[in-house]
């Protein structure tokens, strides 16, 4: 399963990364790592970005960088 497809208000666990090497470390920067938790706190609607919830830090992302982030509830 990938985070696109995580429904908003759910948490899940990152199991796997597979974005490109630059865009990884600002992702690990921000808490997006292999084991950790977070919440999607809105889908994607028609091209917008997912919000997600990591630690104590909400950000934005394409939902083309989601569909690489493999995660599971």
């Amino acid at each position: 399963m990938f985070l696109s497809e995580i429904e908003s208000g759910k948490y899940c666990v990152i199991v796997n990364v597979l974005v490109s090497e630059k865009l990884r470390g600002r992702l690990f920067e921000l808490g997006v790592k292999k084991g950790e938790k977070i919440k999607v706190v809105r889908e994607s609607y028609k091209n917008s970005p997912i919000i997600i919830l990591v630690k104590n830090t909400f950000f934005a992302i394409r939902e083309e960088d989601a569909n690489k982030i493999e995660v599971k509830e």
